[in-house]
């Protein structure tokens, strides 16, 4: 899409607390009018807690990009793995261990999905250096800054939307962070 000057940009469709189900059901509202070149989708989170699997979650995510190759031929697609969540002392341990196995299971299941398609990408949060404090920490999960959270642990607060949107501009545009 582009923006009132020509130039790149991107629209933020998302809705608070949406699963794939629901991104689903409000594609053709939210998604069709626009016309997009490519879709960057970030499922799994919401999901989880709603007490979707990982199966049923690419199942939906599947449903939804095949919609959006009918609507619109040659579109790109962009499937994030799940943002980084910090947790709360008081998180129930075997919630937090059920969590992280579905979060690996569904990365799998993206990963195998895009890497057999050519229009498809994944884009790895936890692979962005500034969600870390230190270098040797990138890409592990368990050490994302805490910083850039709201004390619900979930939420970025404004400075780490601020990275995220970096994250999205280095990994849509090639713009350095």
């Amino acid at each position: 899409m582009l923006d009132a000057d020509g130039r790149r940009c991107c629209l933020n469709r998302g809705f608070g607390a949406a699963t794939a189900e629901e991104m689903l059901y409000f594609y053709p509202q939210i998604v069709r009018p626009l016309e997009p070149r490519a879709l960057v989708l970030n499922t799994f989170a919401n999901d989880f807690f709603f007490a979707y699997s990982p199966s049923e979650i690419m199942s939906l995510l599947e449903r939804i990009i095949v919609w959006a190759r009918l609507d619109f031929p040659g579109i790109k697609f962009y499937l994030c793995t799940q943002k980084i969540l910090t947790w709360h002392d008081t998180i129930d341990l075997g919630c937090r261990r059920a969590y992280d196995i579905a979060r690996r299971e569904y990365r799998r299941l993206i990963e195998d999905y895009a890497n057999n398609r050519s229009d498809c990408r994944v884009l790895v949060h936890e692979d962005f250096p500034p969600f870390f404090e230190r270098n040797e920490d990138v890409g592990n999960y368990d050490l994302a800054r805490r910083d850039i959270y709201f004390d619900d642990h979930t939420h970025f607060n404004r400075e780490g939307y601020e990275l995220y949107a970096k994250f999205f501009r280095y990994e849509l545009f090639g713009v350095p962070f």
